[in-house]
């Protein structure tokens, strides 16, 4: 080893020596730069996830059993995936500010996925080209760690023989840093021919022009030696039984990684041979298919930040409507009391009269859901649309018909059940979700002959205005980020906001820097003969840790409290995220979602028989709303949500 690396040193001089001034690199040239840099980050983030994950497991820790196959970057706990979810969000935002100039993926010659991850299209744009290249970077990561700790269910579980620990961490450190310098180096060297500062038929894949790899080779030698005796390598799987042959296995998969990676991105035709591991001791390792990752942490959205509650929202009908936005669900949806407008037509008063007619909704069953559409490659998996079942009830006051058939409806706070919620959100954790009323009566109108404007309801918000709109639509450029919207029914002003680490903008904020445009809602149509819109004020906590009922709060803590005010209709309700997750794409009803086409759109049905029969009851009237929610989930990223109660 040290008459190697006094060779590669010496080469090393020799190209300082001869090294010229490189020339600025081409559009092309810094964009597969942040694609390259970002897979290396991303892959070093990985490496150490895994091996940490061993380490934890080998030690018997309680939230690392034995049945977790820490190979497989699918099975890490929340933790973890979420710093996984980051760093390639982070990757992303790189290559589509660096790639900006560089024309389409197609353009630079990717034209498909390598395999294992060939189901993944390029054509999409960048993000997608991301998404690709950390699929890929996955299955090196999990093979080369299969190869170093052994294949589950190995490697054992040793949690009094710290030796043996000892000695499997000094392998994971050994594989990640080769890794890391390996590809940098590749990196640079690419680099320094797009420059024009070494020659063009330079082998970047090989060549070490400064002598890192070499004198990091030197560095995992000693360290391995020192750490993995040969008494220690006999009683764990790793892909070598003495230090020589595991010193070897371990630098020839970090090589491949590291010659996977860049093939991928320097040379997506294949205009390099494929890199071979440099020592197979073991069996061929295959790669195996991504599964559900179980959560092991408090199950929550938001794993970075607790909301504060807003202020209880009043019934009074002659207060003034709040102009700011206060922390709302979604977030920056202004929460606001009742006001009769003009294009609205109300009861002059919230108080039930004698002559109100009281009808109870209870709801449940197939007919009540929240729906969660996603649109997320997700380890691969592409997630669809999550679907939650709801249950409770509320009172219905009708007040007596008026002209043109309208009468006032009332829905008491006081009446307001729901049962806890529980949903698996973007199908990495379970999430209990308790729905009630803040204190506050909804109001609305049911128009039994038709004909009222304000009908139907739609939610939009666009992820990104720092730009024009791009092919999936959205709304004008807003470089300072300061456009704001005033809602068309109520007079409500909404606000543009920018997201930042620690910020309340969203509810995750994975995209610091980014422009979130004021939610734009609308209400198309006109009410037909039953049709009923109510506004309905909830309070929605997202429950951290519970004791019998979540619910009831007793024993109960909730790590998120928001308040908003439903619209409710017997309409349709329909939600758009352009620009979602930051991307290129858009959720909307009808559009291509990963998984699936998208399902943003949901119908109610009218409240006929009460209208024929005051004294029938409310059995198949259905009430529907939308909501768009940026960054709702850390790995689920933005969603349209839709909500249908059925009445029973």
């Amino acid at each position: 080893m040290s008459e190697r690396y006094t060779i590669m040193v010496s080469a090393a001089v020799l190209y300082a020596a001869s090294v010229v001034q490189a020339a600025p690199l081409s559009p092309a040239a810094k964009c597969q730069e942040a694609l390259a840099t970002g897979a290396r980050k991303f892959e070093t983030t990985l490496l150490r996830s895994l091996a940490l994950c061993h380490a934890r497991r080998m030690a018997g820790s309680p939230d690392y059993p034995a049945t977790m196959n820490c190979n497989m970057a699918s099975s890490l706990p929340l933790s973890m995936l979420n710093g996984l979810l980051r760093s390639e969000s982070g990757w992303q935002r790189r290559v589509m500010s660096r790639c900006s100039e560089a024309g389409s993926p197609s353009a630079l010659g990717y034209q498909q996925c390598p395999a294992p991850c060939e189901a993944i299209s390029v054509d999409a744009g960048y993000a997608s080209l991301v998404s690709c290249l950390a699929c890929l970077a996955r299955a090196e990561g999990s093979a080369g760690t299969e190869a170093v700790f052994g294949a589950y269910p190995d490697p054992p579980v040793v949690p009094g023989q710290a030796s043996l620990r000892s000695c499997q961490s000094a392998l994971g450190r050994a594989l990640r840093e080769v890794f890391s310098v390996r590809l940098a180096e590749q990196i640079h060297c690419q680099k320094a021919v797009a420059g024009g500062a070494v020659p063009g038929g330079t082998d970047c894949e090989t060549a070490d022009l400064r002598g890192r790899v070499a004198r990091k080779l030197a560095a995992v030698d000693k360290f391995v030696r020192k750490r993995c005796p040969d008494s220690v390598l006999a009683s764990l799987t790793s892909c070598g039984g003495n230090q020589d042959l595991v010193i070897a296995c371990n630098a020839g998969h970090a090589g491949q990684m590291a010659g996977r990676l860049f093939g991928a991105v320097y040379f997506p035709q294949g205009r390099t041979p494929t890199p071979t591991r440099t020592s197979t001791p073991t069996a061929t390792v295959t790669f195996t298919s991504s599964a559900t990752p179980t959560a092991t942490e408090t199950p929550s959205p938001t794993m970075t930040s607790t909301a504060t509650e807003t202020p209880t929202v009043t019934a009074s009908p002659t207060e003034t409507p709040t102009a700011s936005p206060t922390h709302t669900w979604p977030p920056a949806v202004p929460t606001y009391t009742p006001t009769p407008s003009p294009t609205e037509t109300v009861s002059p008063t919230v108080t039930a009269t004698p002559q109100a007619i009281v009808k109870t909704c209870s709801f449940g069953g197939p007919g009540t859901r929240l729906g969660l559409q996603w649109d997320k490659l997700i380890f691969t998996q592409p997630l669809g649309r999550t679907v939650c079942p709801m249950s409770g009830s509320f009172d219905v006051s009708v007040g007596p018909q008026e002209a043109q058939g309208l009468r006032s409806v009332t829905i008491p706070a006081a009446s307001v059940v729901f049962d806890p919620v529980v949903c698996n959100v973007a199908g990495v954790q379970t999430v209990t979700i308790c729905v009630e009323s803040p204190g506050a009566d909804g109001w609305g109108t049911l128009d039994c002959d038709g004909g009222t404007p304000n009908y139907d309801f739609w939610l939009e918000v666009d992820h990104n205005t720092n730009a024009a709109p791009q092919s999936n639509g959205g709304f004008v450029a807003d470089a300072s980020c300061t456009a704001t919207y005033t809602d068309p029914l109520t007079g409500e002003t909404w606000l543009a906001c920018m997201e930042q680490s620690g910020g309340t903008c969203n509810l995750n904020n994975l995209h610091p820097g980014v422009c979130n445009s004021p939610y734009h809602p609308s209400y198309p149509g006109t009410f037909p003969a039953g049709g009923m819109t109510v506004r309905l004020p909830l309070r929605l906590k997202n429950v951290a840790q519970a004791s019998g009922n979540p619910c009831d709060g007793v024993g109960d803590t909730y790590n998120v409290t928001t308040e908003f005010t439903a619209f409710l209709t017997t309409g349709t309700a329909r939600g758009t995220v352009y620009d979602a997750n930051n991307t290129n794409r858009k959720i909307d009803e009808g559009a291509a979602c990963y998984g699936g086409t998208c399902v943003t759109r949901v119908t109610g049905a009218p409240v006929t028989a009460f209208c024929a029969d005051p004294q029938a009851s409310l059995a198949g009237v259905k009430m529907v709303t939308a909501l768009t929610v940026l960054d709702l989930h850390s790995l689920g990223g933005d969603t349209a949500a839709t909500v249908e109660v059925q009445c029973q």
